[in-house]
């Protein structure tokens, strides 16, 4: 069997496009999960079999809900009966893919006795900031060979690993890659690109949210990706600084989510970094901002926040802002 797996979530722009990624792919899932767990529930035309978690987003306690939908996701595979040679592919909802992306990654795996295949480069758009960014995950001196999600499939047997990344909160290509894949199982390809800047809720990586950043290279008429996807660059000229309604109705302040509260400045090679309140530790993430904090500094804030002396001893106010709810 082939599996699909897509989360998605307050998304409607970009989820109607993935339908039509699918609907075109020569050859199609045997099923295909979709895991939604944001309220009004995604419009689903296809006959997928729709996973509902809940609590819905945004009143999950955490930013981040990748780990929780996929995992909701894997419990349902549990159930299924999911075989060790079934190939779950990962069909990301914001992402572009050609139509025979599905057949190549069934071919490539059938080819080569491997439970984890990839595509790289890994190639990205941003839509909303008009740029564009290659990365060759064999050239970059990166300590895991890997393809991203969005180009990554896997054998049954694997979903064990799968669950390790998910319960331990890791990125999951990285740590599947690390812990099952192979470089001679990376391909090179292009049947995939990685859409960043989509309107409505934000992907997990920081790329979705940051401003522009040295290390992309400007694509303002979309030249690039009308290169790499054709016509199809058409449906994305439209995105380029919208929000989705839905996510303007629904979406509240979600801790550390856009670096609100945190100081940022351009770091090594253009990248965009966010520094704590109350030391000189930063991050690219603002997420990583905010965990840093509580676990570092929130304790000595107090509730209502912390105070110091100057040198004639009289009392300073200290004001620390740190986004979402405590």
């Amino acid at each position: 069997m082939i599996i699909a797996i897509t989360c998605t979530g307050a998304r409607p722009e970009a989820f109607a496009l993935c339908e039509k990624y699918m609907a075109r792919q020569t050859v199609q899932p045997d099923q295909w999960l979709v895991v939604d767990d944001c309220a009004p529930a995604t419009k689903c035309t296809m006959g997928q079999t729709v996973i509902r978690p809940a609590p819905r987003w945004p009143e999950f306690p955490e930013p981040n809900t990748q780990h929780r939908n996929m995992m909701a996701a894997v419990d349902y595979l549990r159930r299924l009966g999911v075989a060790l040679t079934d190939q779950i592919i990962f069909f990301e909802d914001d992402d572009w893919y050609r139509s025979d992306y599905i057949e190549t990654q069934r071919d490539i795996m059938n080819q080569f006795a491997f439970g984890l295949v990839g595509e790289v480069p890994a190639r990205y758009c941003h839509v909303k900031n008009r740029a564009f960014r290659v990365f060759d995950e064999l050239e970059m001196n990166n300590p895991v060979p890997h393809a991203s999600l969005c180009a990554t499939s896997m054998r049954g047997y694997v979903l064990p690993i799968l669950i390790e990344a998910l319960e331990c909160r890791a990125w999951i290509d990285m740590y599947l890659w690390r812990k099952a894949g192979s470089p001679e199982a990376l391909f090179g390809g292009a049947s995939v690109v990685g859409i960043k800047g989509m309107p409505g809720r934000p992907g997990v990586s920081q790329c979705h949210r940051q401003e522009a950043d040295g290390r992309w290279s400007g694509d303002p008429d979309l030249s690039r990706l009308r290169q790499w996807i054709g016509d199809d660059a058409d449906a994305y000229k439209r995105f380029s600084g919208v929000q989705s309604k839905a996510v303007e109705e629904k979406q509240q302040p979600i801790l550390g989510v856009d670096g609100m509260g945190f100081e940022s400045f351009v770091g090594y090679a253009g990248q965009v970094r966010y520094r704590c309140p109350d030391c000189a530790y930063d991050h690219w993430e603002p997420r990583e901002i905010a965990d840093h904090w509580i676990k570092s500094h929130k304790e000595e804030a107090g509730p209502g926040g912390s105070t110091a002396f100057d040198e004639g001893d009289d009392k300073v106010e200290r004001r620390i802002h740190v986004p979402g709810k405590w």
